[in-house]
């Protein structure tokens, strides 16, 4: 009996030791699979809206093609016959991700605003190296109190190091009939700069102006490679 005794014991002690290896090794897998599922999820992203076929971009890009570029190339400063009017503009994608990083950094250090949207903006170089050459330069918007339509802003940061979001309009215009005011043009009427922010109209000095439209990207004629 005392033989057997000491047999069971070895075997019970075994089989706890293996009760414990075993649910350790399930709770790893279980561990395992929560975290693939995690991942899975952050993977996961759905396709925005605005997303459309190659069909419907080739359509677009033909129009564009018939309808416009003629249109620039006949009406262009320049005698240079091999002229071709740039058809995209493109940034690196690391470019992009940190260009939004950082007007979200500004937009949040700047008194939590909020950045509405990316605007995109056609425009052409005036003479010089780049002489006549169509670029493109984008401009974060926010909706500042009292305005009807999103605005283009930059920031503004004042001598103790405050920084306030500020509609572009107010640092290139100036309004000779006061702020929000409408002037007339030609028989059309043109809204004028908005009032400044309300924490603007304090004592503090402005010094810097931080903008935040960017350009310099790649642009030119449209590639073989696409359409």
């Amino acid at each position: 009996m005392k033989k057997i005794k000491n047999l069971i014991s070895p075997l019970l002690c075994i089989a706890m030791i293996t009760s414990v290896l075993v649910g350790c090794k399930d709770n790893k897998a279980t561990q395992d699979n929560t975290h693939t599922l995690e991942e899975k999820v952050v993977e996961d992203v759905k396709p925005p809206e605005q997303i459309i076929s190659n069909k419907e971009a080739k359509v677009l890009f033909d129009d564009y093609s018939r309808n416009v570029v003629s249109v620039l190339q006949n009406n262009d400063d320049d005698d240079d016959d091999s002229y071709k009017p740039a058809r995209f503009a493109e940034y690196d994608l690391e470019t992009i991700k940190q260009y939004i990083a950082y007007v979200e950094q500004e937009a949040k250090q700047a008194n939590k605003t909020k950045v509405a949207s990316l605007r995109f903006y056609f425009g052409k170089y005036p003479k010089g190296e780049k002489s006549g050459k169509n670029t493109m330069f984008i401009v974060p918007t926010t909706k500042f109190e009292g305005a009807e339509d999103n605005q283009g802003f930059y920031i503004e940061v004042s001598d103790d190091g405050k920084k306030v979001a500020t509609p572009i309009s107010n640092s290139i215009k100036q309004n000779e009939q006061g702020m929000g005011n409408i002037k007339e043009k030609n028989g059309k009427s043109y809204a004028a700069m908005l009032p400044l922010p309300a924490v603007l109209s304090t004592n503090a000095t402005y010094f810097e102006k931080l903008s935040l439209t960017m350009n310099h990207g790649g642009a030119g004629p449209p590639p073989n490679t696409d359409y």
